[in-house]
């Protein structure tokens, strides 16, 4: 079983309510980042966005490049970080070729690094993660990846290499993420340019 998250980049409309509840639960850190795109010029003018956090990749980088043994795979499959054993040495940020590891304080208050645990208490408790449930669109869920691919049925793209936009850092496609996206047509053309929101 993988653990993954699935997103329809047609139906978000770019509101951070997904990154506001998960900074909310993880007081004040956001592990949730939104990206705006546009494409074309008038009258063709088009747009995207695009959220993302830990996909709890099946060959993460970031568990093999710690050091000190704080992130690895847990039993549920998800990619969990021990922000009391991390050392802050940022390796696993310059690791993940997602961006989905930054800096962050631990519980002891001391220089760690952080990245999105899936809510796993709130999974636990037999509740969504807390991005998912924000939505207001419902464009992102959580699950496993055989349930989602057959809840939201083909055509789906996992590897976000594919969508123009997003490939122009490192592809994570050896990193295998557990991300399944339905992409909006426009975020296939290679006229974009990324806005603020």
């Amino acid at each position: 079983m993988a653990l993954g998250f699935y997103f329809d980049s047609g139906m978000c409309i770019g509101c951070q309510t997904c990154l506001m509840a998960c900074k909310d639960l993880h007081l004040g850190t956001a592990h949730r980042k939104v990206r705006a795109f546009e494409v074309g010029t008038y009258p063709n003018a088009d747009g995207f966005r695009y959220t993302y956090s830990c996909y709890h990749c099946k060959n993460a980088t970031c568990i093999e490049s710690c050091s000190v043994g704080a992130i690895s795979r847990a039993d549920d499959g998800t990619v969990q970080l021990d922000s009391d054993i991390c050392i802050g040495c940022k390796r696993c940020m310059a690791n993940c070729p997602l961006e989905a590891i930054h800096p962050a304080v631990s519980s002891n208050n001391k220089q760690a690094m952080g990245k999105c645990n899936s809510c796993k208490p709130l999974r636990e408790a037999g509740k969504n993660p807390a991005c998912v449930d924000a939505c207001l669109m419902r464009c992102l869920d959580f699950g496993d990846m055989d349930n989602l691919i057959e809840k939201y049925g083909l055509g789906l793209v996992s590897e976000i290499s594919e969508i123009p936009a997003l490939s122009t850092s490192t592809s994570a496609s050896a990193n295998r993420p557990n991300i399944l996206v339905k992409i909006k047509s426009c975020a296939l053309r290679s006229d974009f340019r990324e806005v603020e929101i």
